[in-house]
């Protein structure tokens, strides 16, 4: 099985990390309503972890793909 590369550029990785630190944080204190306070706990911890790793299953489904060479380093 060939592994998928990254399709998450590092401009986009660093935008998604600082999206997800705020709403984990908005999430977490609650001064939401509960379900609205879970629901932007659960995409700010998919924004992290598509941060974290690079890839977004939802960029490989719509086919986007913003790595603009940051596997320039594996080459």
């Amino acid at each position: 099985m060939a592994l998928e590369k990254d399709n998450v550029g590092l401009a986009d990785s660093a935008l998604r990390a600082l999206a997800s630190v705020i709403l984990i944080s908005v999430g977490i204190e609650g001064i939401l309503p509960m379900v609205l306070s879970v629901i932007m706990a659960v995409w700010g911890t998919f924004l992290f972890l598509t941060a974290a790793t690079g890839e977004c299953m939802v960029y490989r489904v719509l086919n986007i793909d913003t790595s603009e060479g940051r596997h320039d380093c594996h080459k």
